[in-house]
């Protein structure tokens, strides 16, 4: 992974003259489709994911893919800064650029992670063998069988990724696997229209019969952060609670418990009541024999008519605990 200082040069020619409109187009085009799938605005993203993550996740992947775009005459960022400037830059960093500016962006799954020193990454949109990738910093955080939406670039004799990494969760990488493959099905009006929408670029009917898997995520790597950020805001602004059930199947309920206390309740009377129940956190909590600080209440008694079902409850140290449902005896 390419550290943040080795760009510096071109993130700077990048923001200048006719580039940085340029840039601005790209960045809206990573991010506008995630704000209509949320609601938010563009500047309420930052926020709500951290500048940190932002920048360097949703803005590098805006910038990667800006330097491998061409536009009017063909003309491309990378080519202009290595054309006017590339003699300020090492031989390894201009080497690093211009891979940099051919690159593609894919899903990839990990494997055979050695720590500081390498991974392999299978692409999981492309199919073929994995690839061996030299890398020190990402393979110190990478587990087997991660997923991740990254640029793999050829730097001499060594495969090296970029330095926006997208950590995708499994489900949502099966979500852009799913959405992927139905891209196949569309008809060649629908591939046009979503290949102009996400590239910017024009599409005649010859060149949507030609593109290959690899023009088409080069065309469509925008995608791979909508699907990213939309799941990193939707678990950042509500996670989702587990499906919480019993050994019967039975849905458990979160709820809160509230103690009906006597009048003149003091925290004395609560500790003492505790104390002899034995204290929270025991390994056989006790079944409470005295009640004197809670207030007693009638039972109901139900109705002979008919069968129905009651629930007894016992207070133990750490609370009331409700046994399952009983039907009332029949006299």
């Amino acid at each position: 992974m390419a550290s943040k200082n080795l760009l510096q040069g071109l993130v700077k020619w990048s923001i200048r003259d006719q580039w940085g409109d340029r840039f601005e187009q790209i960045f809206e085009d990573h991010l506008l489709p995630t704000c209509d799938e949320t609601g938010l605005e563009i500047d309420e993203i930052v926020p709500t994911v951290g500048e940190d993550l932002f920048m360097s996740t949703v803005w590098a992947c805006a910038f990667e893919d800006f330097l491998t775009r061409e536009f009017e005459n063909g003309e491309n960022a990378v080519d202009d800064y290595l054309k006017r400037r590339g003699w300020k830059e090492a031989a390894s960093v201009r080497t690093y650029m211009a891979a940099l500016r051919n690159s593609i962006m894919s899903l990839y799954e990990v494997s055979d992670v050695v720590p500081g020193t390498s991974f392999r990454a299978r692409d999981l949109v492309r199919g073929g063998e994995a690839v061996l990738i030299s890398e020190r910093t990402a393979s110190h955080t990478l587990k087997a069988w991660d997923r991740i939406a990254v640029r793999v670039v050829q730097v001499g004799s060594q495969a090296q990724i970029g330095g926006a990494v997208l950590p995708y969760q499994y489900a949502t990488s099966e979500a852009f696997l799913e959405a992927w493959r139905g891209f196949a099905k569309l008809s060649k009006d629908e591939k046009r229209k979503h290949a102009e929408d996400a590239s910017g670029e024009d599409f005649g009917d010859d060149a949507i019969a030609d593109l290959s898997p690899t023009e088409m995520l080069r065309a469509s790597s925008s995608m791979f952060t909508t699907f990213w950020l939309v799941d990193v805001i939707d678990r950042t602004k509500g996670p989702d609670l587990p499906d919480l059930r019993n050994s019967d199947g039975d849905e458990l309920v979160l709820c809160e418990a509230r103690y009906p206390l006597a009048a003149g309740t003091t925290g004395d009377d609560i500790r003492a009541v505790r104390q002899r129940n034995g204290a929270p956190g025991t390994r056989r909590p006790r079944i409470a024999r005295s009640n004197a600080c809670v207030e007693s209440r009638p039972q109901v008694p139900c109705p002979r008519a008919m069968p129905c079902c009651c629930r007894s409850s016992r207070t133990t140290a750490g609370g009331t605990i409700q046994s399952k449902a009983n039907r009332c005896a029949q006299p």
